[in-house]
């Protein structure tokens, strides 16, 4: 990476962090910072054994999934029903529906410890609204 590129790329771990309602207004190819409580599941894509990792994202302001190839639910079992920050993911679309892809090779940083987490465990303890 050139000395300006590798700059930029660390500077991103220092992006403030969206809410998700603000991940869905920014354009595709986006990277940004993004938490949410952490739901997952593994999908098999047609008959092929290729499997697609969803991971859903919660906040106050919304919802958002999260897609990778190349990691498994191993990799973000612990993570799962807490608080999650992911620095540098990519926004992205498919079908018109915003979510995020995970940037391999070291480039998503995840996070369990962090300022708003607790807001965030607080969030998820709330009794939903019934209608």
């Amino acid at each position: 990476m050139v000395k300006d590129e590798s700059v930029w790329w660390t500077s991103l771990l220092q992006s403030p962090t969206l809410s998700i309602m603000d991940v869905h207004s920014m354009p595709e190819h986006s990277i940004v910072t993004v938490s949410g409580h952490m739901c997952m599941e593994e999908k098999k894509v047609r008959s092929e054994i290729r499997w697609l990792l969803i991971i859903m994202i919660l906040d106050r302001t919304g919802q958002i999934e999260i897609r990778s190839w190349t990691h498994t639910i191993a990799d973000f079992s612990i993570y799962r029903e807490k608080p999650i920050l992911l620095k540098r993911v990519r926004v992205t679309a498919y079908a018109g529906t915003k979510m995020i892809e995970l940037i391999d090779g070291g480039g998503t940083v995840v996070e369990n410890h962090f300022p708003h987490a607790a807001d965030l465990s607080s969030f998820w303890k709330e009794p939903a609204l019934s209608l």
